[in-house]
């Protein structure tokens, strides 16, 4: 007798999904729970180095770099998360009305997404923050307006390429309403494909996020933020270098980690073992 086959569920293809399920966790353990007060300032404990008090050492205010990490990890996800989410709304609502329109409306009309590339997301993020205090819904603002062209383009070449599959063709054969033709037949199918750019699209942002608030339009303090630790620690990276090590790191596993994650979605759905 033949051994079963393991599941493809439990194979190593699982390990970014567990990776993501350890760094929500410890995105969420931060927002509980620090070693130190990560607002805490301490002149005598200046640049100290890495130690089994410190992991990660202490910055230039003598606040410990761990507790910091851990309370900047969510932040930096809801900003990319919630900005791809929004973003993946009205892309697919933007490309859906494109490829509702007559054809010479449409080509015209599809030249908006153009437009929104031509404007790169740090130039928008400025533009806000100059017309309005800088915070975090800047950014999220910047990133959805780039995400939804992106979506938007993407969705559009999907729902064209829907429109003559065998499947709506027959809903349209059999006189069922337009609406009802792409809620039913072309939108799940839309859905399912942009998830694995939803992740990649995540990936991104989260990257584009932490250059922001290097810049200084991102979180702004006192609560700690990625991109802003690597600004205040880029200035003392000769004496102090373990600064840099904790934000850049985990800068880096995010995006990894949701980039590992869209590969997985993707094979799975190859695989069959996820449907639209």
């Amino acid at each position: 007798m033949k051994p079963r086959p393991a599941s493809p569920w439990f194979s190593a293809r699982m390990l970014p999904l567990i990776a993501a399920l350890v760094a929500l966790g410890f995105a969420g353990l931060g927002q509980l729970w620090t070693p130190y007060d990560p607002h805490m300032v301490q002149a005598s404990a200046r640049f100290l180095g890495t130690s089994w008090q410190h992991p990660l050492g202490t910055d230039a205010y003598g606040r410990d770099v761990l507790s910091r990490v851990m309370v900047a990890v969510l932040p930096s996800y809801a900003v990319a998360v919630g900005a791809t989410m929004l973003g993946l709304v009205v892309g697919v609502i933007w490309g859906g009305v494109l490829q509702g329109m007559r054809p010479l409306l449409r080509r015209h009309a599809y030249r908006s997404v153009d437009v929104v590339f031509a404007f790169p997301v740090v130039l928008t993020a400025i533009v806000l923050a100059a017309s309005r205090p800088p915070d975090a819904w800047n950014v999220v603002i910047a990133l959805a307006v780039f995400s939804a062209a992106v979506f938007a383009r993407q969705s559009y070449v999907m729902i064209q390429t829907l429109q003559t599959a065998w499947h709506t063709r027959l809903a349209s054969v059999e006189a069922a309403p337009r609406l009802a033709i792409y809620l039913r037949h072309i939108l799940p199918f839309v859905l399912s494909g942009l998830t694995v750019h939803a992740f990649l699209q995540v990936s991104l942002n989260l990257l584009i996020e932490a250059g922001l608030s290097y810049l200084g339009y991102g979180v702004q303090p006192p609560t700690p933020s990625l991109g802003r630790m690597l600004y205040e620690a880029h200035s003392f990276a000769i004496i102090a270098p373990w600064q840099l090590f904790g934000p850049g790191c985990v800068i880096l596993a995010s995006a990894l980690l949701f980039g590992g994650l869209a590969e997985t979605l993707r094979r799975y759905q190859e695989l069959g073992l996820l449907r639209g």
